[in-house]
C-alpha cells in the first residue's frame, strides 16, 4: 500500500508541476482527484502504533492539501495564486517527508 501512496504522490508532484507551467481547470481537478485518492489509500492502509503519528500528521497534511487546491482554485490575482502554490509545495515536501519516516520506519 505505501508504494501505491508513493506513487499516487509522485504523480500530483508531477500535476502540479505541469498546472505550474500551464494553469488549466481540468489540470486542477485531477489534482484534487488525485488528493482524494490519496486520502483513500491512507484510509485502507494497515499501520503499526509505532507509525501511527507520521499517520496521523500525513492526514492532516493530505486534508490541509485538499484546502489549498480548493482555495488555489478559487484564485484570482496571481500573487494569491503564487502564495497558495508555495503553501502547496510546502505540504507536498511535508507529505513526502512523513511518507519516509513512515516507509523507513524512524
Amino acid at each position: 500500500m505505501e508504494s501505491d501512496l508513493q506513487r499516487l504522490l509522485t504523480a500530483f508532484q508531477t500535476g502540479m508541476s505541469a498546472w505550474q507551467a500551464r494553469p488549466d481547470a481540468s489540470q486542477l481537478a485531477a489534482l484534487e482527484a488525485l488528493q482524494r485518492q490519496m486520502q483513500q489509500a491512507l484510509r485502507q492502509q494497515q499501520i503499526s502504533s509505532l507509525k501511527q503519528s507520521y499517520l496521523t500528521e500525513f492526514h492532516r497534511q493530505l486534508r490541509l492539501l485538499g484546502s489549498d487546491l480548493a482555495f488555489l482554485k478559487a484564485a484570482r490575482q496571481s500573487a494569491t495564486q503564487t502564495q497558495r502554490l508555495a503553501q502547496i509545495g510546502d505540504r507536498l515536501q511535508a507529505l513526502q517527508r512523513y511518507y519516509d519516516a513512515m516507509s523507513t520506519g524512524e
